[in-house]
């Protein structure tokens, strides 16, 4: 035996009481970002140490013999 629901029988209350209530939201958006002390470090520090590959321009290391990203082999033997 079956039974089959009817739309009287689906009676939910979906009030919580927010039917009035309105939200503002104020944002702020700035681009001009100053670089932290630490971010001028760590951008000197990688300069020092590390240089871009030449076919894809990604860092690499200063005495690395090839490019981990791309395999372009830096020094030929």
């Amino acid at each position: 035996m079956s039974s089959r629901c009817s739309d009287s029988d689906l009676n939910f209350d979906f009030s919580n009481g927010f039917e009035d209530s309105s939200v503002e939201i104020n944002v702020e958006i700035s681009n001009s970002v100053s670089p932290t002390p630490e971010t001028e470090n760590e951008n000197e520090n990688s300069k020092a140490t590390h240089k871009a590959c030449p076919r894809c321009k990604e860092l690499i290391l200063q005495q690395a013999k090839y490019c981990k990203h791309c395999s372009y082999f830096l020094v030929r033997s």
